[in-house]
């Protein structure tokens, strides 16, 4: 695969996401180990249990081991996700012959599952999403485009999440749709005004 690498050396940066396993302030959501298959390897792998910390009203005790120290590098691109970004393009075509094959090639080296069979491409799909979210777990944000791809319930658990720790800090998201920048509530109500102002401006120059 592909990697961004980092140095403690003078002029080099160190890994951003790593943090101490005894003193970090990162965790999972809850829903990482209660949303696995019993079992799977990853996360046995990439998390372990530690305080418990509240955020946004989400408590978790799940710390994040995906990086062994300051220097581990971050993966850009790596094999498995190329294995499952080809199954989700054979899904795509409806070709879930092709697309079970490589699913099961992560179950089963990456997560020591044992295979599956799937008899929809909705099945295999469903699967598929599983599998990216775990192999590249603390590795991108693409957890939020898979959501967004085939997990209606996680997106609408996402929204209603952001939403929440917008609303905590006096935020919405913009007025161009949920995904957009989050501004603040008093500057949205102004621009509002502002725009109001403007059309009805616009509507009295055009009057004989």
């Amino acid at each position: 695969g592909v990697y961004h690498v980092f140095s403690l050396a003078a002029g080099d940066i160190a890994n951003p996401l790593y943090q101490d396993p005894a003193t970090t302030n990162f965790r999972a959501h809850p829903s990482v180990r209660a949303d696995a298959e019993a079992g799977d390897l990853r996360v046995a792998a990439k998390t372990a249990t530690g305080a418990t910390k509240t955020y946004q009203g989400v408590g978790s005790d799940i710390i994040l081991t995906v990086y062994s120290g300051p220097t581990a590098p971050i993966p850009i691109i790596r094999n498995e996700e190329l294995i499952l970004l080809r199954a989700q393009a054979n899904l795509g075509l409806n070709n879930l012959v092709e697309a079970s094959r490589d699913i099961n090639t992560i179950r089963v080296k990456s997560g020591g599952l044992a295979p599956r069979v799937y008899t929809t491409t909705a099945e295999a799909l469903d699967d598929l999403l599983r599998q990216k979210r775990y192999s590249l777990l603390f590795e991108s944000g693409s957890r939020w485009i898979d959501a967004r791809l085939g997990e209606v319930d996680a997106t609408a658990a996402i929204r209603t999440a952001v939403e929440r720790a917008l609303a905590a800090q006096n935020l919405t998201p913009d007025v161009g749709g949920f995904g957009h920048q989050a501004v603040d509530r008093n500057e949205r109500d102004q621009r509002g005004h502002e725009r109001q102002e403007g059309s009805l401006g616009e509507d009295r120059d055009e009057q004989p």
